[in-house]
């Protein structure tokens, strides 16, 4: 697995059985030679899998090299390429109430045609395409007029993990034996509803409810002065409220004790979510969970609330009147149901299938 450098130097190491390689630096449009470099060193290398999202390598300025680096995976390295798209940016996406809000350094229509653009050319260049849900294929299809063969790959869940004991989880993060503590975990962005959340927390009439926030700020946008416009209003409100409590970004190491030391995880998003990392780590941490209605289609309609203050005030008191077991139960039946040993099964697959069928073409060759 080859990531993005943490400390500015290239190291490696092994994380159960997988060996790691540090080689790439975020934000710098350097990383594109980075990767190649890295390529290069490993001779057996046949086959290449990019986990793509947009904000990967860093500011959106980093996008127009990606399918530079693609293409010379593909073309020139002669490599073997897979693509899991995590987002597709389709027209539901792009429509001008939501559009704005994205901060585009273009207008919505110009954007329209960069995306589908985009999807094309990083798309030439795959041997396979996957995506996370039903829903992304049908916009690479009818909307990209992408011809590619796409498969479905779902996150997977955790179902073997190991969960941190909840009492000396609730001492690491200082919380007392009788509060409440609501989890807002992921980036803080305008789109996962953190502002609603807060002024529903606010709402409550208990004041032995907590609110934790763990996460911190989107690499593409924080610069930009609307997002610092709105950064600095929450950041203001979480000051004035001593039962909020925000520690940044989590490490791996911390995250299985957050989740433990939560009562409740709210995804309070604003904008459409078929897939969810945030849902999926509730779940292999079988931690009761509520979610918008963005999640519409896609989660159980009972964890579902209107993504406005006052649906997420009565959701949570709902939460807490004798439901929690129940939101408990659909957590775990989540964690079942979405595996990831069902999601390694289809990607094992899809190796095999490339890699056979290049052995055939040598062969027939």
């Amino acid at each position: 697995m080859l990531t993005n450098l943490k400390l500015n130097v290239a190291t490696s190491f092994e994380d159960h059985g997988i060996e790691v390689r540090e080689v790439w630096q975020k934000g710098n449009p350097k990383f594109v030679w980075q990767i190649i470099r890295a390529v290069r060193s490993i001779p057996n290398l046949k086959l290449i899998h990019l986990q793509h999202e947009f904000n990967q390598f860093g500011s959106i300025f980093t996008l127009p090299l990606i399918p530079i680096l693609l293409w010379f995976l593909h073309f020139i390295l002669r490599k073997k390429v897979v693509i899991t798209y995590h987002e597709v940016a389709g027209r539901e996406l792009l429509n001008p109430e939501l559009a704005e809000n994205f901060l585009l350094p273009v207008p919505q229509c110009v954007a329209r045609i960069l995306f589908r653009l985009y999807y094309r050319i990083t798309s030439f260049a795959a041997n396979e395409l996957l995506v996370q849900h039903t829903k992304f294929r049908g916009i690479l299809r009818d909307e990209m007029n992408i011809k590619k063969s796409i498969e479905i790959l779902p996150i997977g869940t955790e179902d073997q993990i190991n969960l941190s004991d909840r009492a000396s989880s609730r001492e690491k993060f200082a919380i007392l034996p009788d509060e409440r503590v609501l989890l807002f975990f992921g980036t803080l962005d305008w789109r996962k509803g953190l502002n609603i959340l807060i002024d529903a927390f606010e709402a409550l009439p208990s004041p032995m409810y907590r609110l934790i926030i763990g996460g911190g700020q989107p690499v593409r946008i924080k610069h930009r002065p609307e997002y610092q416009e709105w950064y600095a209003g929450i950041s203001e409100k979480i000051a004035q409220n001593k039962k909020i409590t925000q520690i940044g970004f989590v490490s791996d190491e911390d995250i299985p004790a957050l989740f433990a030391a939560c009562d409740l995880v709210v995804l309070p998003y604003v904008v459409p979510q078929m897939v969810s990392a945030v849902l999926n780590h509730a779940a292999s941490y079988e931690r009761p969970v509520i979610g918008s209605e963005a999640f519409k289609g896609h989660a159980d309609p009972l964890i579902l609330f209107k993504a406005d203050t006052k649906s997420l005030t009565e959701k949570i008191l709902w939460s807490f009147d004798g439901h929690e077991q129940e939101l408990l139960d659909y957590a775990r039946r989540y964690k079942v149901e979405n595996s990831w040993t069902r999601s390694a099964a289809i990607l094992t697959g899809s190796y095999a299938h490339i890699l056979t069928l290049e052995q055939t073409q040598a062969k027939d060759t």
